[in-house]
C-alpha cells in the first residue's frame, strides 16, 4: 500500500512566519478558502498571543475581511475580482488593519491572487510593512517559513548594531509541535549560563524585539530547515556569527550547550550540572525498570518528522536506548536517505516509509500514529510534529532541550511498560 499524502507548502509557512511575530498582522490577498485553514491553524498554536489566552468571542469579529476569525483577514476575491482585481477593496481592509496599530503587517498574494498583477508596494503606513507578490507556491512549508522570516527581518531591521550582546534564537516556528514549551526550555538552558535571548526570531518575539536582531551577539538555529538560511542571511547582512544545531539526546544537549558557550565566552557549568542531574535520574528509573525485567534494549520504532528531528532522535534511541529503526521517512529526503545509510552500515536495514512497516514505536504526527495504530502495524506512538492527537498536559511538555529528551525517554519507556505488562 503507498500514500499520497497532502503536504504542507511554502504559502503556509510564509503566512505563519507573521503570524509567529506577537503583534504582526498578516493580510491574504485571496479568496475565502485560502485564508481559512492558515487562520484555524494560527488561532490554536498560539493562542497565547499578547500575554494570555483569550476567550473566543465570535460576536466581536468582523464578518467582513475577518469571517468570524481573529486571524489572517482576507480580501475575499471572487468572480469578476479575479479579472478586473480588487485594488479598493485591498486598500479597504489594510487601512481597517492599519486602525488596529500592529507592529509589522504582511501583505501576502495567493496563487490566484498572483494571477491578477495587483500593486500591493503600494500600500504604505507608517507601520512596517512587508508585501509578497509570489510566494514560493511549490516550495515546502519550511522553505517558506525561512522566505518570511528574511523578508520580515529585511523590513524591521535597519543597518549593523554599534553594540552586540545577547542572542537571538532562529528556526522556531508556531507550526512546530509544543513549540511554546520548547522555547522556554532552551531560554531555561541558556539562562543558566547568564545568556540573555533578545528574540525568537517568528517565534513568539514582537516586531520591536525582532528590529533589535542586528544587535546580537551570536545567533543559534535550532531547526536547520527553519532557520539555517535566514541566519546566514544575517550574518551576510550584520556580520552576526550562528551555530546550527538541535539540543536532542543527553549528548547532543551537553554538545549544544558546551559550543553556545564557547562561542561566548561563557562558563557552561551550570548548565550541564543540570543536564547531568536529569541524566542521572533517567538512568534510575530505567535501572528500576530492568528490575521488573522490563527491557527496552531491542524494541523496535519508526519515525517520520523534519530531517533535523530525525537525525538527533534516531541517534538518541539507537545509541542511548538500544533500540532499532525500522522505517525512516521525512520531506528532507537527504538527511532521511542519509540516516538510512549509517544504519545500513551497522548492518541494520531501514525502510523508507513508515506506513507499511511494523514498529514497537512510531514518532511522528498524531493523524500518522493513529492511522499505523489501527491498522495494527505499532503498539502505540508518540507525536512529535503536528497535527498531533488530543492531549491534555498542564506542566510543560517540550520536545528539545534537557526536559525535552526527559519528556521523550519518559514518553519512550512508558509505552515499552505497556507493551510488557
Amino acid at each position: 500500500m503507498s500514500y499520497d499524502l497532502e503536504r504542507p507548502r511554502g504559502l503556509l509557512g510564509y503566512m505563519l512566519a507573521f503570524e509567529g511575530v506577537t503583534d504582526a498582522a498578516t493580510i491574504a490577498h485571496a479568496p475565502t478558502g485560502c485564508k481559512q485553514y492558515p487562520a484555524d491553524l494560527s488561532e490554536k498554536a498560539f493562542r497565547s498571543r499578547n500575554g494570555g489566552y483569550a476567550v473566543r468571542d465570535l460576536f466581536s469579529l468582523e464578518k467582513e475581511y475577518y469571517f468570524f476569525q481573529p486571524r489572517i483577514p482576507c480580501t475575499y476575491l471572487d468572480g469578476d475580482t479575479f479579472v478586473s482585481g480588487a485594488s479598493e477593496r485591498l486598500q479597504d481592509l489594510y487601512n481597517l488593519v492599519v486602525s488596529k496599530r500592529p507592529g509589522l503587517i504582511g501583505v501576502i498574494n495567493t496563487p490566484g491572487a498572483s494571477l491578477i498583477g495587483e500593486d500591493l508596494t503600494r500600500l504604505s503606513s507608517d507601520i512596517p510593512t512587508a508585501v509578497c507578490e509570489s510566494p514560493g507556491y511549490s516550495h515546502s512549508m519550511s522553505e517558506g517559513f525561512q522566505d518570511g522570516t528574511i523578508e520580515i527581518i529585511r523590513t524591521l531591521c535597519k543597518g549593523k548594531a554599534a553594540e552586540k550582546k545577547g542572542v537571538c534564537l532562529f528556526g522556531m516556528s508556531i507550526c512546530q509541535y509544543q513549540w511554546e514549551d520548547s522555547l522556554k526550555e532552551i531560554k531555561r538552558m541558556l539562562a543558566l549560563c547568564g545568556i540573555d535571548v533578545i528574540a525568537a526570531v517568528c517565534a513568539g518575539s514582537s516586531a520591536e524585539e525582532i528590529s533589535r536582531v542586528p544587535s546580537s551577539e551570536l545567533n543559534i538555529v535550532i531547526n536547520r530547515e527553519y532557520g539555517e538560511r535566514a541566519a546566514q542571511y544575517c550574518k551576510e547582512s550584520f556580520g552576526t556569527d550562528y551555530v546550527c544545531g538541535l539540543p536532542l539526546g543527553f549528548d547532543a544537549v551537553r554538545d549544544w550547550i558546551t559550543e553556545v558557550c564557547g562561542r561566548l565566552g561563557r562558563d557552561p557549568t551550570p548548565a550541564l550540572d543540570d543536564l547531568a542531574c536529569w541524566r542521572k535520574k533517567t538512568a534510575m528509573t530505567m535501572a528500576r525498570l530492568d528490575t521488573s525485567f522490563i527491557h527496552i534494549s531491542g524494541k523496535t520504532f519508526s519515525i517520520d518528522a523534519d530531517g533535523s528531528l530525525i537525525e538527533r532522535i534516531t541517534d538518541f534511541l539507537y545509541s542511548y536506548l538500544g533500540m532499532i529503526p525500522v522505517a525512516v521517512s521525512s520531506l528532507d529526503k537527504e538527511v532521511a536517505e542519509k540516516v538510512r545509510s549509517d544504519f545500513e552500515a551497522k548492518g541494520i536495514p531501514v525502510k523508507d516509509s513508515v506506513w507499511n512497516e511494523e514498529a514497537d514505536i512510531c514518532l511522528a504526527s498524531g493523524n500518522t500514529v493513529s492511522s499505523l495504530k489501527s491498522r495494527c502495524l505499532i503498539h502505540d506512538g508518540i507525536d512529535i510534529i503536528g497535527p498531533a492527537r488530543m492531549h491534555v498536559c498542564v506542566r510543560d511538555e517540550p520536545l528539545i532541550g534537557t526536559l525535552g529528551t526527559v519528556v521523550l525517554t519518559e514518553k519512550v519507556l512508558d509505552i515499552v511498560a505497556r507493551i510488557i505488562k
